[in-house]
């Protein structure tokens, strides 16, 4: 079963490096160059949102934990 698994892996990545050296795909990424490149400079100004900022602890309970429960 491993020889199985290992051999398929191998011909899968032989195929993706044969389909990357046909240079189709490099080209289409490297099209996308100037996507790229502003996609990691965006960012929001949470300055900006309106309403005070949610607090975690409001939306989730307790924090802590209940080791002994008396009920009377």
């Amino acid at each position: 079963m491993a020889q199985i698994l290992k051999s398929q892996s191998q011909n899968d990545i032989r195929e993706c490096f044969e389909v990357w050296k046909a240079d189709e795909w490099k080209k289409k990424i490297c099209s996308y160059r100037d996507w790229f490149l502003n996609e990691g400079a965006m960012a929001s100004d949470e300055s900006k949102r309106p309403g005070k900022a949610i607090d975690t602890s409001e939306l989730f309970g307790f924090d802590g934990s209940f080791r002994q429960l008396n009920i009377d």
